[in-house]
């Protein structure tokens, strides 16, 4: 008996393909436009996250309690914040677009408790802290920079898709650093110790030794300083310190040395590691608990004006003390903690020159942290972080 052989049915594959044609357009479609979607939302995270920490850096800046201009300065602080924003979202694109930052999307206040999730952030208010910390919200929508057009889901129905992306950078101005150690490129120290009953005193009130209250400079953070108001006052004095001895301050900054030509090194370029390694193995360590002996220096002298000079606008630090023994290069003072600062004026010769020094923030690879610290405005790293 002949076997009949099965029948074929033509064009059966065509027919499958055209049914399986929807769900696999549909999935090209989901894959494509997803990538597309992801890639654009990656793209609006970093907008913002770049955004947010630009706008941070121009609250990184000292601040005082208790002075009459503190609304003054929170509204440059928001002015200039809100402004670098927006300049950085401008220099950023997500989705083939380049980003606008609408002002209503920038938030900038004070958080007691930067990096707390539980916490939000409120506008900034006259009489509060001044502002540490913006809130950024990047769009891709009807808001702002227009929603997204997809490819291929428009075969379902949709032709756009919208998102944001949010980014919280905050100044974190607690300085925790005890000390500078024996490692590393040369410190930023300043062989200039300020009595720290006058520092204190000058954070509070902005006052000097003096009792004057003075901001006739300004200090844009980049080794530039100009004649005008910066709504950060100047510790005036400093030379000569009615509260120091006859060297006025002059401290060693490493090896005890009454040389000129030393001196002139630790003011243009900072200690070194040899320097440093002079205060034992961790380095020059001082804290209010746990402070260091520093010798005093020989005085001022006319070859050094010129240095001094030279550091005007450098961003260094000053050790501060609280007691002294002795007299001239006999003298020893007793270190407790470390400040930021610039030099914005340097005048006159010898024992007459006046040396008017301006808070700031500054930051010192060589820095050391740790806890009971005495230091104001002085970090390890730049006080910036992104806290949500």
């Amino acid at each position: 008996m002949k076997k009949q052989r099965p029948k074929t049915r033509r064009a059966a594959i065509a027919v499958l393909v055209a049914i399986l044609m929807v769900p696999f357009l549909a999935m090209v479609a989901f894959s494509v436009d997803m990538g597309y979607i992801l890639r654009t939302k990656t793209e609006l995270q970093n907008a913002a996250d770049a955004a947010a920490l630009a706008g941070a850096a121009k609250m990184v800046e000292p601040s005082f309690n208790g002075l009459m201009n503190q609304n003054t300065v929170a509204g440059t602080m928001i002015t200039n914040a809100r402004s670098e924003a927006q300049k950085f979202a401008g220099l950023s694109s997500a989705g083939n677009k380049t980003l606008t930052l609408p002002g209503a999307d920038v938030v900038i206040g004070y958080m007691a408790s930067p990096g707390n999730q539980q916490s939000t952030l409120s506008a900034w208010s006259a009489g509060t802290p001044p502002p540490n910390s913006i809130q950024v919200l990047m769009r891709r929508d009807a808001t702002a920079n227009t929603p997204v057009n997809l490819f291929f889901a428009r075969v379902l129905g949709i032709s756009s898709w919208s998102g944001t992306a949010s980014a919280t950078a905050s100044y974190m101005a607690g300085s925790n650093v005890t000390g500078f150690k024996s490692a590393g490129p040369n410190g930023k120290l300043l062989p200039i110790a300020v009595d720290v009953t006058y520092w204190n005193t000058f954070l509070a009130t902005g006052k000097s030794p003096d009792g004057t209250l003075t901001d006739a400079y300004s200090f844009n953070g980049t080794n530039t300083v100009s004649s005008g108001s910066d709504n950060i006052p100047e510790f005036n004095d400093t030379y000569p310190n009615k509260n120091s001895p006859g060297n006025f301050g002059l401290v060693d900054i490493g090896p005890p040395s009454n040389a000129d030509p030393t001196f002139a090194s630790w003011i243009d370029s900072g200690p070194t590691q040899a320097d440093l390694s002079y205060f034992g193995a961790n380095g020059l360590q001082a804290t209010p608990s746990a402070p260091a002996t520093m010798k005093g220096g020989p005085g001022l002298k006319s070859s050094l004006d010129s240095n001094l000079a030279n550091a005007v606008g450098e961003p260094r630090v000053i050790p501060l003390f609280s007691s002294f023994t002795g007299q001239g290069s006999n003298t020893e003072y007793t270190i407790v903690g470390f400040a930021g600062i610039t030099i914005v004026s340097c005048t006159g010769n010898g024992k007459n020159i006046q040396v008017i020094i301006e808070p700031a923030v500054v930051t010192d690879s060589t820095a050391t942290t740790g806890s009971g610290s005495g230091s104001n405005f002085v970090y390890q790293t730049y006080p910036l972080s992104l806290t949500r």
